[in-house]
């Protein structure tokens, strides 16, 4: 049997998580913001950077697994598009919030990534998702993104109206 070709290919630090093994492990971190929206601006609501760590390469750095970005409208006055981007060039980082662990037991590991909200950003980066919904209605997405060293994650919040999203963001860590 071959050895793994690096000390991140092992089960502990699999990228596979259907089952929900990170949880398991402790490596698993959850936000959830109430956000109110002003009306048609769309607004910084947060920011997600994962550091590079200094004097570290591969194998050593940290990725971050982005698996879960879900809204609610908790106001039934809006239409809300919720918009994921890469790579924002941010001006002020905003206001740092601790994400929650869904295995609270397990504090071992803290989260390398670093999470803020109402960040302020001078351009939005790369648009690489974006998620509407109606008033009262929860619209999620679980496609996988992963924040290398040195990249950020930017949630902005745009609705017709005024409004109050419950907004939430999702991670794991190797």
């Amino acid at each position: 049997m071959s050895q793994p070709a690096t000390n991140r290919q092992v089960p502990d630090n699999s990228i596979l998580d259907r089952f929900g093994k990170q949880t398991y492990l402790g490596n698993a971190f959850r936000y959830n913001l109430v956000f109110t929206s002003a009306g048609t601006t769309e607004a910084a609501a947060l920011l997600l950077a994962n550091p590079p760590v200094a004097g570290s390469s591969f194998p050593n750095q940290v990725g971050l697994f982005v698996d879960l970005r879900r809204f609610s409208g908790l106001s039934g006055t809006a239409d809300t598009i919720v918009r994921a981007y890469l790579n924002p060039v941010v001006s002020s980082a905003g206001t740092p919030v601790i994400p929650v662990r869904p295995r609270p037991a397990s504090t071992t590991i803290a989260s390398v990534g670093v999470l803020t909200s109402s960040p302020t950003v001078s351009g939005n980066g790369t648009l690489v998702e974006s998620l509407s919904g109606s008033n009262f209605v929860t619209s999620e997405s679980s496609a996988l993104l992963i924040l290398d060293p040195g990249q950020t994650l930017l949630l902005t919040v745009q609705s017709a109206n005024a409004a109050v999203i419950g907004l939430q963001l999702g991670w794991y860590q190797l």
